[in-house]
């Protein structure tokens, strides 16, 4: 491990790329930061789950040579030019073994996880379930988020403006999850605003709870499969509404 006591730390910065709209502008952020030394590795157009652990098998690699990891999502934008700074000194400062900032989420206009960075004492397993192929990080000594971090959140903005596929995805993905507060409030905006990718987004959602029982099993490219075929068929604004008030309930 190198010395943690010089004023620039080394950041190794690794992003998933799969067809996010905000990419460009993700890597512009990051070309941005100021008061650190990096690596960024990227990764493209792979599996989820594959991804996953192609990055942090990158990282196993090079671990000794940084002083931390962080990964940022290829739809998350970064606001602030010291925001990896930040976040390096905040986790230093309280001793945090990793450290899980907030971002603004376009679909539910409310802080969702953004980018997460790692100290070098933490160490990544296989993932044993692929619809969660991030959790794998241990030997923490203490993970920093929510009110612990507060003071540097807003860090950036998740999806600012997705695609199609992209909100597809992300509403499946939220309800094979089960995160229905996020669902909720992509369905009040979707409502108000009546934009295409809050649309596609509740399709999304939709969709999957055809497959709750066989979300163990879930992978990327069956959510893209799905998207394609329903890519063709017609949905009416009034079909959506009772659809998602059938399955949800009423969301006042």
């Amino acid at each position: 491990m190198i010395d943690q006591s010089k004023q620039t730390p080394k950041i190794f910065i690794g992003t998933l790329e799969h067809g996010e709209s905000e990419f460009e502008e993700c890597l512009e952020s990051i070309q941005k930061q100021q008061r650190i030394n990096f690596e960024h590795k990227i990764i493209r157009n792979l599996p989820e789950h594959k991804a996953h652990k192609f990055l942090f098998d990158s990282w196993e690699k090079v671990r000794q040579s940084y002083d931390a990891f962080v990964k940022i999502d290829a739809d998350n934008i970064l606001i602030d030019s010291k925001g990896i700074f930040n976040m390096y000194q905040l986790m230093k400062e309280k001793m945090g073994s990793g450290i899980q900032v907030r971002c603004i989420d376009y679909f539910s206009k409310q802080l969702v996880p953004g980018p997460t960075m790692f100290s070098t004492q933490v160490e990544f397993k296989r993932a044993k379930r692929k619809l969660f192929p991030d959790h794998v990080d241990s030997n923490h000594s203490r993970m920093l988020k929510n009110e612990e971090v507060l003071a540097i959140e807003p860090i950036g903005f998740h999806a600012k403006y997705p695609n199609p596929r992209q909100s597809f995805f992300y509403g499946f993905h939220r309800e094979l999850k089960g995160q229905r507060d996020l669902i909720n409030n992509l369905y009040r905006n979707w409502i108000d605003e009546r934009d295409e990718a809050r649309r596609w987004a509740v399709i999304g959602a939709l969709d999957a709870s055809k497959f709750i029982i066989m979300k163990w099993a879930f992978d990327s490219r069956f959510v893209f499969y799905r998207y394609s075929k329903l890519r063709k068929e017609t949905f009416t604004d009034q079909v959506i509404v009772h659809e998602f008030e059938k399955i949800y309930g009423f969301v006042s």
